[in-house]
């Protein structure tokens, strides 16, 4: 007996004519890794790029060979073949995640070169959150930054202590707000989770040091910063729990000074280990240098977030 060509089918072409099609848009995804960077960071990415490459070849190689396959309607084989698809399906969606954390990571280390939107508020590759708090967890948010070595951190005429605090303070879901939305009584951040800005830039205000510690003063507990005393700070930050140091210039014609308290230990002559713009992470700064305090007598405010 011969067999209708019409009792056999090209078993889920549609769905994959369409996951092919998102695949083939997520190639061209991909971005492009900026000849400017450290070759350290440069090479780190290319390595990353070329093995999503390599991935993306042998899953359309695996499409393509899945797409060809014909089998009978209602048969085990074709059953066989839809559970392949899903599998396929899921293989893809972990792809394209991949590829955009790839992306987000070229675009961070893109921005952490730039010098000219140190204001802008950016997404970071590795983020923390309460309920996940730990020394290690925090130490590399803190790291990502590579605030040593970074532009968008690096003095110039100015200082940027601040951008510093409020890109980890982000990362660490407790931000202490760089923009405010201006009137705003509650005195909420003019930036969303995502980094976006949520109101235009006329309704923004833009806030140094001093107005920070007003902040803390006024806003920080609804928020949910503490303050503390120096070596509960240290206590806090040792427990993964995001912590700054601020200090308010009397001077109110000059800015004062921000550092983010890190996992470390308190120096008896040296004050709380911190990390700060255009300072080291991983050497031994501490209050002492970081705030050109030797005698540890500036009235220093501590904040611990819960």
């Amino acid at each position: 007996m011969r067999r209708s060509r019409t009792g056999w089918i090209t078993t889920v072409v549609t769905i994959f004519v369409a996951l092919l099609s998102v695949f083939a848009y997520g190639q061209s995804k991909l971005a492009e890794i900026p000849s400017s960077l450290p070759e350290a960071q440069r090479d780190a990415l290319t390595k990353q790029k070329a093995a999503l490459l390599e991935e993306r070849n042998i899953l359309k190689g695996r499409i393509d060979t899945h797409n060809k396959k014909l089998v009978p309607r209602n048969s085990p084989e074709e059953r066989e073949l839809h559970r392949e698809a899903e599998n396929l399906k899921s293989e893809i969606q972990k792809h394209e995640a991949a590829s955009k954390k790839f992306n987000q990571a070229v675009e961070f280390v893109r921005t952490l070169q730039r010098t000219d939107n140190r204001g802008t508020p950016m997404r970071v590759p590795l983020t923390n959150d309460v309920g996940n708090r730990s020394a290690y967890h925090y130490f590399k948010v803190i790291e990502q930054f590579e605030v040593e070595s970074s532009p968008r951190y690096e003095p110039g005429t100015k200082t940027y202590c601040n951008i510093f605090a409020w890109d980890v303070t982000r990362a660490m879901g407790a931000e202490i707000p760089h923009w405010l939305i201006k009137g705003d009584k509650t005195g909420a951040s003019a930036v969303d989770t995502d980094g976006k800005y949520k109101v235009e830039a006329e309704k923004r205000e833009e806030l140094k040091v001093n107005q920070t510690v007003h902040w803390l003063k006024n806003h920080g507990k609804s928020n949910g910063w503490r303050r503390v005393d120096a070596r509960m700070a240290q206590q806090m930050a040792n427990e993964g729990r995001p912590t700054i140091a601020v200090w308010e210039n009397p001077d109110p014609g000059s800015s004062g000074h921000i550092a983010v308290v890190r996992p470390g230990s308190v120096g008896d002559d040296r004050g709380v280990a911190i990390a700060q713009s255009g300072r080291l992470v991983l050497d031994a700064k501490h209050i002492n240098a970081g705030f050109n305090d030797p005698d540890l007598d500036k009235p220093i405010q501590y904040w611990y977030h819960e």
